[in-house]
């Protein structure tokens, strides 16, 4: 606490740092490696009570990071994020323009000069990940299925425990949409967060993984995604592998056991305890037998080997697949200690998020909109 010149306002400041992502302006220049092109006034305030990168999105307080994407140049939008309530910026020095400069000083505005802002990003993510220490956070990827499984999962712990799961908005899994996923964690509020993460170039899935520190990794499935970035489909199961090395010390991965480079998953995993999914394999610890179509739903018979356990799913998903996905989240499920019978209610009531096999009956017709992507 000796970082704060003033102690009334660090008592005042206390709520916000309790309620949810707060920096002190140590922190900040610590966590992102930086030097202060403009000091902060501590007297004025301690710190920051948020993190935005999207100008758009500010609200009061917050410190916004320009990132430089390839669509968009987030260093043209630092007057503006400062108009619209920031309390600081982050930047990159030679990407800012002599007039920007001067608005800054001229506005004491307190602004961070950092090597990279993407990497600066990512580590206060990981710093607030940190801070949520009592958050079970569960990290999904895969060459398909992703968003799936990640919302299955979502929607099991949710019917357990209601309010209380962070889940990744939409698809958002890569190196913008991660570490804003992880900064809406609340601290004493979520008690599971449900993360997706994706990769287009190698290397990716890695630097995800450092920012998740998951304490379950899911690797849905290794097939041909992104092959234009990846030589082979063994190059895609070293990439999705890599998100099992970053789980934390006594984590668990969830890995297909039919699979092709098995082997590679499993020593991706093997400081750590993992458990297998699949359909009727006698080495899956959790099976999915997919009985087809019952009317208007499927049936899937869910097997926990361990337990010898047989639960019956009437649910919404066709498809061998999707009894795979099943699978997968009755063995998270597992790893959780949910009930078999509160793993199949949660499955049952899923209903697939707009244009993933989408059901819609018009005029005597069975459309399927499978179109998201």
């Amino acid at each position: 606490m000796n970082n704060f010149t003033d102690r009334e306002l660090y008592k005042a400041d206390q709520k916000d740092r309790e309620e949810g992502v707060f920096f002190n302006w140590d922190d900040i220049k610590d966590i992102c490696q930086g030097d202060w092109l403009v000091e902060p006034c501590r007297k004025k305030k301690a710190g920051v009570n948020g993190i935005e990168d999207d100008s758009r999105s500010i609200r009061d307080e917050v410190l916004f990071i320009a990132l430089s994407g390839k669509l968009v140049e987030g260093h043209e939008f630092v007057i503006p994020a400062v108009e619209n309530g920031a309390a600081a910026v982050c930047v990159e020095e030679e990407r800012l323009s002599n007039r920007q400069r001067r608005y800054l000083e001229r506005s004491e505005i307190p602004t961070l000069s950092v090597k990279n802002t993407m990497r600066a990003f990512h580590c206060l993510a990981h710093a607030h990940r940190k801070k949520c220490s009592e958050c079970t956070v569960v990290a999904v990827t895969g060459s398909c299925g992703k968003t799936t499984v990640k919302n299955m999962i979502t929607e099991m712990l949710e019917r357990v425990y209601p309010g209380r799961v962070l889940s990744s908005a939409g698809n958002t899994n890569n190196q913008f949409g991660v570490p804003r996923n992880l900064l809406r964690l609340v601290p004493d509020q979520h008690k599971f967060a449900v993360i997706e993460a994706g990769t287009s170039e190698p290397g990716e899935i890695a630097i995800l993984g450092d920012m998740i520190e998951p304490d379950i990794a899911v690797v849905t499935n290794v097939g041909k995604a992104h092959l234009e970035h990846f030589e082979s489909i063994e190059d895609v199961a070293l990439e999705k592998g890599n998100l099992l090395k970053k789980l934390r010390g006594d984590g668990v991965a969830v890995i297909p056991a039919e699979c092709v480079y098995l082997d590679i998953l499993l020593a991706k995993a093997a400081d750590y305890r993992w458990v297998t999914f699949g359909l009727d394999s006698k080495n899956a610890d959790v099976k999915a037998g997919y009985l087809g179509a019952r009317e208007q739903h499927f049936e899937v018979v869910l097997h926990w080997q361990n337990k010898d356990v047989r639960k019956s799913l009437i649910w919404s998903m066709g498809g061998e697949y999707q009894a795979r996905n099943a699978a997968a989240v009755a063995a998270v499920g597992d790893v959780l200690n949910i009930s078999s019978d509160e793993i199949v209610r949660g499955l049952a009531l899923f209903e697939p998020s707009d244009m993933r096999m989408e059901h819609i009956y018009r005029n005597g017709i069975h459309w399927v909109n499978d179109a998201y992507n």
